[in-house]
């Protein structure tokens, strides 16, 4: 059948700031390589085509005349007849293949700001902090795998939180110094969520020189 992918969006620019509001519609058809089963050595014709809808609001900007610049989106996806890949095990044999395995509800807020400031003359060129943040509620809906309903577990592999926190220095002599802070919550990697990978944080840290 046909399937149809619209897009809608609103802009509105207030100074410094632009708004936007966006309506969307997706889909993911089943490919001759998902829709053959290696395990068994047949196609499986049930396959349906994975929708997906998503609103996003967002803007972006600058604060009041100055040099912080910040993004902020806020974003509601619903995916229907969710493809995923799923394992099996047939006379010995583990192989993996492809199903329609529910619904899937993704809501999230992904923000940053930062701040860039030139120096003309003295010991430093630029000096560049920034911070970026993200929160990510991505829950399975009416989801069963095996006969197993995982409905309202958190989707497998989707950090809760996630930020980042960088400071770069550039100097007049060609030095740079660039600094940025990771953090990454657990991960789930089942999808009744009884195993997962605990979160962790990572500092970085590069200095280098730069002469043209």
């Amino acid at each position: 059948k046909p399937s149809y992918a619209p897009h809608f969006a609103l802009q509105k620019t207030l100074g410094a700031h632009l708004l936007n509001l966006s309506y969307s519609e997706g889909f993911n058809a089943p490919t001759a390589a998902t829709a053959f089963v290696a395990g068994t050595g047949l196609a499986n014709d049930n396959l349906k085509t994975e929708h997906a809808k998503m609103w996003d609001l967002s803007a972006h900007g600058l604060f009041a005349d100055t040099k912080f610049d910040y993004q902020l989106s806020l974003f509601s996806m619903n995916i229907s007849d969710k493809l995923t890949q799923l394992a099996s095990n047939a006379n010995g044999v583990n192989y993996t293949y492809w199903a329609n395995t529910g619904h899937q509800q993704n809501r999230g807020l992904e923000m940053s700001l930062g701040y860039v400031e030139n120096f003309s003359s003295g010991f430093f060129k630029r000096i560049e902090p920034y911070f970026n943040y993200a929160y990510y509620d991505f829950k399975y809906k009416e989801f069963n795998t095996g006969g197993v309903d995982h409905s309202g577990n958190e989707v497998v592999g989707i950090p809760k939180n996630r930020a980042s926190l960088g400071l770069d220095f550039t100097t007049h002599s060609g030095f740079y110094l660039n600094n940025t802070f990771n953090y990454m919550d657990r991960v789930f990697t089942d999808f009744g969520n009884t195993n997962k990978v605990k979160a962790f944080h990572q500092i970085n840290a590069k200095l280098g020189y730069r002469r043209t």
